[in-house]
């Protein structure tokens, strides 16, 4: 009886003992530790007083340069063709026609005899100087010539389009058949006679204002014969000008040339 209340009251006191003690922790048999919870640190920030700075990228902006749309673009100046300053080209002398005074009958009567002599008179043009010069030149036009020439002279002139005074001629030249070289100027020359200066190659062309039918100083259809050693001369005719005489007798003039009143009053 007393081994039956003993065994009673110690099951009793181990079953108490058990469930008033608290639970010790499950072992991981397999040895490894079990992972711990993630500590979490919640830290509150005070307001800071200080000002932060902006940053600032040091790398300096590529700036691309770039004109205004409405800027005026320079002009483009093409160095490879030539710039003639004399000798400058006109239209062609037969496009230009030569002028009609439209005098009266009258004043061509009182005219006829002073036209026919000037006009006899520019059938032929010489020229004589003198300095250091030597040429040897002959021609049947500029476009069958053969000779050369170089130096100055001072001349006496009397030219073609009733050209009347002194001048200086300077240059040199060289010519076979209807290929020349010239590179010649007249200067310092009086009134009554043009200044020109021609720089040409080649085979010379009649739209080249020094021959300009009207007006220029020299005849590209003329004959003559130039020589000089010292002393230059020079003799020229002009077979259009022997048509505009002949012309003029019949009170035509192809050359437009005589003399008006007009002429006469100024």
């Amino acid at each position: 009886m007393r081994k039956k209340i003993f065994l009673a009251l110690f099951t009793f006191t181990i079953a108490f003992v058990a469930f008033a003690a608290p639970a010790e922790p499950v072992t991981d048999i397999t040895g490894a530790a079990a992972p711990a919870e993630p500590a979490t640190d919640i830290t509150v920030a005070e307001p800071s007083d200080a000002v932060v700075e902006p940053v600032v990228d040091t790398a300096e902006p590529v700036v691309i340069a770039t004109e205004p749309p409405d800027a005026a673009a320079e002009p483009v100046i093409d160095i490879t063709e030539p710039v003639e300053i004399a000798n400058e080209s006109v239209e062609s002398n037969l496009e230009q026609f030569p002028p009609n005074p439209r005098e009266s009958w009258k004043n061509r009567l009182i005219l006829y005899i002073p036209n026919r002599i000037v006009d006899f008179l520019d059938i032929a043009d010489a020229s004589l100087g003198i300095g250091p010069v030597v040429k040897m030149k002959v021609w049947a036009t500029r476009y069958m010539a053969f000779g050369a020439g170089i130096g100055t002279s001072a001349k006496i002139i009397k030219g073609y389009n009733r050209q009347y005074g002194l001048g200086l001629e300077s240059g040199e030249n060289i010519s076979f058949a209807m290929f020349s070289a010239d590179d010649t100027k007249m200067y310092e020359t009086t009134r009554g006679v043009q200044k020109y200066f021609i720089y040409d190659f080649g085979i010379p062309s009649i739209d080249d204002k020094v021959y300009n039918f009207w007006r220029g100083p020299r005849d590209i259809f003329s004959i003559g014969v130039e020589l000089a050693l010292g002393v230059d001369g020079k003799a020229e005719l002009h077979p259009f000008e022997i048509v505009d005489f002949l012309a003029g007798i019949f009170f035509l003039d192809p050359k437009g040339d005589d003399f008006t009143m007009k002429d006469i009053k100024n």
